[in-house]
């Protein structure tokens, strides 16, 4: 310990003790200033001076770095001025500390990055990414599309074409489309509703910019890997098909009812509710059924959301709902033939951020089964879903006290924490087959207050 005057302008004080710890902190941390030093002689550095309270946390905290402790007092201590003049300049010490980071405030962020899994090769194409270009076109090459479209009376090839407008007459496919309107716009094209010339039927014109072969050939390969012919209708059909060097044009029969975002918006504005919930699980059945046949043909939807599946039909117990949009799904089949050594895709999508996506595992069919957990979220709840980790993922949504909690527990944990690749589907449908199985009035009921509710305009 030793004595040091300290002055503030106009009171001198008495000669008050320093730890020479303290003395040192201060100079590193800027609080000592020098005055300019004449030549031959040394000024002694001045100390401006704190205010008490300040003078013991700086004493306490130098007393901690001498001891090895962790320091808690902030390094941000209010001084005095030394006059009633402006304050001097800060010292060299001061800016350096301001310009530089402390090591220990980068170290938390790099933690934060989940780290590469030590089995992978950054080379091997088991990194590959299901929603890139590049993928997409390889695997087109792989496949004989051009040649099958050629051979089919319903597509027609054209070197140049016209986009599609309202009020526009086209021919393709042995049809002759008048445009009536456009009906919805999305990230991979622009839908317009046409009536045919020949039937007078209605259907929904799909033009997309590229063109898109890959959407042809999964609707093919559909009809050709499921057998059930019951179940066909669950998805959908390209009914004529137009294809040129710019922009490409696929003909499906119109749904009148839209999509099941469209229904549920009809029916809580009708009912100012959400739906009913013996409807959401005939729902989610027929939804889980889809996917059922869907995985076992080794196609990935890649897409799953409301908008992507329509009401095609009266509700009941035939097929009344119909996926569509196939325009970014996996033909797992291709993928398992091009890469043999193929354990699952690794690569993140912006637009779904899926569980396995998240923690950074292998991902194939969940991402499907995600979509469709949110999908029957947004109809059960009236919102989009959120999720959190509790032990075990689940939706942030409570479920509400007179909804069955005992199914809507299972059915969202076992979509979002699935063991392998796929949950146990058949063990679900078979869960919802019974929920369906109420008294039969009490049933018809409920279906037919939501087909009023379809048919209503």
């Amino acid at each position: 310990m030793r004595s040091i005057w300290l002055i503030d302008g106009l009171v001198r004080t008495k000669k008050m003790p320093i730890h020479r710890n303290l003395y040192k902190n201060m100079i590193d941390f800027g609080k000592i200033r020098y005055p300019r030093q004449k030549k031959g002689k040394f000024n002694k550095p001045q100390c401006l001076v704190p205010s008490m309270k300040n003078l013991e946390l700086m004493q306490k905290k130098a007393k901690s770095k001498s001891t090895g402790m962790l320091n808690p007092v902030s390094e941000k201590v209010a001084f005095q001025s030394a006059s009633p003049n402006p304050s001097p300049k800060p010292s060299p010490f001061a800016q350096r500390n301001k310009t530089m980071k402390p090591i220990a405030s980068i170290q938390p962020i790099m933690q934060t990055r989940s780290p590469i899994p030590s089995t992978i090769n950054r080379s091997s194409p088991l990194r590959i990414n299901p929603f890139a270009l590049s993928f997409k076109q390889r695997m087109v090459e792989k496949t004989d599309i051009k040649e099958r479209l050629r051979n089919l009376p319903s597509c027609t090839f054209k070197h140049n074409g016209r986009s599609l407008s309202k009020g526009q007459s086209l021919d393709f496919g042995g049809e002759q489309f008048y445009v009536i309107k456009a009906l919805a716009k999305g990230g991979y094209g622009t839908i317009y509703t046409a009536k045919a010339k020949s039937t007078g039927e209605i259907y929904a014109l799909k033009q997309e910019k590229p063109p898109n072969l890959w959407e042809f050939y999964v609707c093919l390969e559909l009809k050709e890997r499921i057998h059930n012919q019951q179940i066909l209708p669950a998805f959908t059909t390209i009914t004529h098909g137009l294809l040129t060097n710019d922009h490409s044009i696929l003909a499906t029969n119109y749904a009148p009812y839209g999509s099941l975002i469209e229904v549920f918006n009809k029916v809580r504005v009708e009912t100012h509710r959400c739906c009913e919930e013996l409807v959401v699980i005939s729902v989610a059945h027929q939804i889980l059924t889809i996917f059922q046949y869907l995985h076992e043909a080794k196609i990935i939807h890649a897409d799953v959301k409301p908008e992507n599946f329509l009401v095609i039909r009266d509700v009941g117990p035939h097929p009344y709902i119909q996926l569509i949009d196939f325009g970014v799904s996996i033909d797992m089949k291709l993928v398992q033939n091009e890469f043999p050594n193929f354990d699952g895709f690794r690569a993140a999508s912006k637009k779904d951020l899926i569980i396995e996506m998240h923690e950074n595992r292998p991902w194939s069919y969940q991402i499907d089964y995600f979509g469709i957990a949110g999908t029957i979220h947004v109809m059960l709840f009236g919102e989009h879903m959120k999720i959190r980790k509790d032990n075990i993922w689940k939706p942030k949504a409570a479920i509400k006290r007179y909804m069955n909690q005992r199914l809507w527990e299972k059915f969202f944990c076992e979509l979002l924490n699935i063991v392998g690749e796929k949950p146990n589907v058949e063990e679900i449908i078979k869960i919802l087959d019974g929920e369906l199985k109420t008294p039969e009035n009490h049933a018809r009921d409920k279906f037919i207050e939501f087909n009023r509710i379809l048919k209503s305009k």
